[in-house]
């Protein structure tokens, strides 16, 4: 397989680590990047599946009608209901 030559910039720990980890298994560093960036690239990919199909899921569970709450609308009231309870706090140090 070829490969394309890319630049990454690491901590000091994490290219110590990423060296010893490497010498551990006898392997070269660039081996080892490579095995781990493909199994971060699996399980994103993973994730962003089970995300879609979930939210397929929920969809066909409302009959294919979107949430019929107003998200926007939802965080204000929230924000209004928590500034509701923290102005007595508040009121009470101007006094």
């Amino acid at each position: 397989m070829p490969y394309q030559r890319v630049q990454i910039l690491l901590t000091a720990e994490q290219y110590r680590t990423l060296k010893r980890q490497a010498r551990r298994r006898g392997a070269t560093m660039s081996a080892l990047v490579r095995e781990m960036v493909a199994r971060g690239l699996a399980v994103e990919e993973d994730w962003i599946e089970r995300t879609r199909r979930v939210t397929r899921e929920m969809l066909e569970a409302r009959g294919g009608k979107p949430m019929g709450v107003d998200a926007v609308e939802l965080v204000r009231q929230m924000r209004e209901e928590r500034a509701d309870a923290i102005e007595p706090f508040t009121d009470a140090g101007r006094s």
